[in-house]
């Protein structure tokens, strides 16, 4: 998993996480693998991937996108069938 995908999208594809018990905020301003958090514990402030990020880009490993580009040539090859259809009845 790659923390350029969560840089691409900030506030969609990660967010800030603030842990203040050590003192100010010291969220970094540029997301990079040292200061966003992908899974492992961390403590202090840091960038973190959203559920959306984890559920795309981590669990589904690519299922659910699948899905939907097979959803779409289903709804497709369905569009074609009533025009054909309609053209042999009209």
């Amino acid at each position: 998993m790659s923390v350029g995908r969560m840089a691409d999208a900030p506030m969609s594809a990660c967010v800030p996480v603030h842990d203040h018990g050590f003192g100010g905020c010291a969220l970094p301003a540029v997301i990079s693998e040292s200061t966003a958090s992908l899974g492992q514990p961390r403590s202090g402030c840091h960038w973190a991937g959203t559920a959306s990020y984890w559920f795309r880009r981590c669990e589904s490993r690519g299922h659910r996108e699948w899905a939907f580009r097979r959803r779409e040539d289903r709804r497709r090859d369905r569009r074609a069938a009533r025009r054909a259809l309609r053209e042999h009845l009209g």
